[in-house]
C-alpha cells in the first residue's frame, strides 16, 4: 500500500493518523510516517483498513487483534 493509498482509505474511513495508529498499537509518528511515505505501511495493517473499508471487518475486530 502506497502512502496516497494509506491516506486515502483513512479519508474513506474518516479516521484520523492519530485513530489509526491507535488502532493497530503504533506509535503516532509511525502513522505519519506511512501517511507521507517514509515507511512502508505494514501489510497486516493494509489488509485490515482495506477489510475495513469493504465492512467484512470491524474496529472492534481489529482492535482485538492487535492487543
Amino acid at each position: 500500500m502506497t502512502a496516497k493509498q494509506f491516506r486515502a482509505l483513512l479519508a474513506k474511513l474518516d479516521m484520523s493518523q492519530r485513530a489509526a495508529a491507535r488502532l493497530f498499537r503504533v506509535n503516532e509518528r509511525t502513522s505519519r510516517r506511512w501517511a507521507s511515505g517514509d515507511l512502508k505501511v505494514r501489510q497486516d495493517v493494509a489488509e485490515n483498513l482495506v477489510k475495513l473499508h469493504n465492512g467484512s471487518i470491524t474496529k472492534e475486530d481489529i482492535d482485538h487483534a492487535f492487543k
